[in-house]
């Protein structure tokens, strides 16, 4: 009986745990082993995620569930704080679609270096192209992947390419090494309709005609949430 109220009391304190899901731009490895210390002996799980900061968001913010106890943010806040991080701003439940459950927080960490302006989204696909559709991926800082559809004797399959790239806020360069070819996007805000209501988009359009990938002559564009 005594062995059986252990193993409850066990499963119990397992079950309290919380989990501090971590999501970063910029920061060295050694920084962020440093800080996940830190929270993780104030008996905190840290899990590492592979997930895009949107560029609307602050440079140090918390997201958590709305009965998340205001200490453990306080708690939080104080770490990032004494770890050389500037205030952790908080973001409500819901807000910006993003939501997590009880027991887990989002702590979001972008380097003050890096301007939000300047980085694209994960990806971003072609607007009414003709010559079939498309899109680019942004992997990495430098990467980019080209997926286009091809079409040969009935059949359909993706061909993929990748290259360079870099954005200055408003004008996107795409350096294809294999190809020897360089071509160049200006981006501009504008309205889309979608199901949801009018949302605004960036559109980027070709700044020069080309035959190589014939995709790159048409629009591409990303809805912003």
């Amino acid at each position: 009986m005594i062995r059986s109220l252990m193993l409850l009391l066990v499963l119990f304190l397992a079950g309290c745990s919380h989990t501090v899901h971590l999501i970063t731009e910029g920061y060295s490895n050694i920084q962020l082993a440093e800080l996940k210390n830190k929270i993780e002996q104030l008996d905190y799980l840290v899990s590492d995620e592979n997930s895009n900061i949107p560029n609307h968001y602050p440079n140090t913010l918390i997201a958590s569930h709305p009965l998340q106890a205001p200490s453990d943010i306080s708690t939080l806040q104080n770490v990032l704080l004494d770890s050389g991080f500037s205030m952790a701003q908080r973001l409500n439940f819901g807000q910006n679609k993003h939501f997590y459950s009880q027991g887990h927080i989002g702590l979001y960490l972008r380097h003050p270096d890096i301007n939000p302006a300047k980085k694209m989204p994960a990806y971003i696909e072609s607007e009414n192209c003709r010559s079939n559709y498309a899109t680019l991926g942004f992997p990495s800082e430098k990467m980019f992947l080209l997926e286009t559809e091809q079409h040969i004797d009935g059949q359909s399959f993706l061909s993929t390419k990748q290259g360079q790239w870099q954005f200055d806020g408003e004008t996107l360069h795409l350096w294809f090494e294999e190809q020897q070819l360089n071509v160049s996007f200006s981006m501009a805000k504008q309205i889309r309709q979608t199901p949801y209501g009018p949302k605004t988009a960036k559109v980027f359009s070709p700044l020069q005609q080309q035959q190589q990938i014939t995709q790159l002559n048409c629009r591409f564009i990303v809805i912003l949430i």
